[in-house]
């Protein structure tokens, strides 16, 4: 199995969002809405796009999630 990283600039676009909201946001998302944290926190911060593309869809009704 490969690992998939996503930049900041990666994220943001999924969640159409620009690059300086994700910085300045992502603290909060994580604290509060259990936003995944960057797997690798210096220049240039990643995420893990499994953890970031699960939390993008851990609002969809059971009958959708399957299909993820």
């Amino acid at each position: 199995m490969s690992f998939q990283g996503m930049t900041a600039e990666q994220v943001a676009r999924e969640l159409n969002r620009s690059t300086d909201w994700l910085y300045r946001n992502w603290p909060d998302l994580a604290r509060e809405q259990g936003f995944p944290k960057p797997i690798i926190p210096d220049s240039p911060m990643t995420w893990s796009a499994a953890q970031v593309y699960a939390w993008c869809d851990r609002d969809l009704p059971p009958d959708l999630a399957h299909l993820t």
